[in-house]
């Protein structure tokens, strides 16, 4: 597999698994154009959604972190969870089902979820690449 990636962030752009001539032949045009790339081994277990191009090698890409209790919540309104996030000015998504309810960005890596409607909420956690996103879920009764 051929991944080429922004040379400055090491963002992976673009993967060719197949092209009208080899992936080495591809590799040695898109050397000559300055384009970056890198060579994946087909069997890799590197992964182009959860890594990176760092120094012309794949690595993964660094995992948000996320401390606190996850319990059941009651659904008071009241009840509340708090987490702790890292990096701290993480973007936060909170889904009923398929459907978005809340949104917003942290500030100070601080999230407190409470809610007054019982059931299961999914909450994704993302940040400004290179980071890899996270999700949870939370129970309310």
């Amino acid at each position: 597999m051929l991944v080429c990636y922004d040379d400055k962030t090491g963002m992976i752009n673009q993967c060719i698994i197949q092209a009208p001539v080899t992936l080495e032949e591809l590799a040695k045009r898109y050397e000559e154009m300055g384009v970056p790339h890198v060579m994946v081994d087909w069997d890799s277990p590197d992964d182009i959604f959860t890594h990176y191009v760092k120094n012309g090698q794949m690595i993964e890409k660094p995992p948000i972190e996320l401390s606190g209790e996850n319990r059941v919540v009651k659904a008071d309104g009241v009840d509340t969870l708090t987490f702790q996030v890292w990096p701290p000015n993480a973007a936060v998504k909170v889904f009923f089902g398929d459907t978005p309810i809340h949104e917003e960005t942290l500030t100070d890596g601080t999230i407190e979820f409470s809610i007054d409607h019982p059931g299961s909420y999914r909450i994704d956690i993302g940040a400004e690449f290179p980071w890899l996103g996270t999700s949870f879920t939370v129970e309310a009764v």
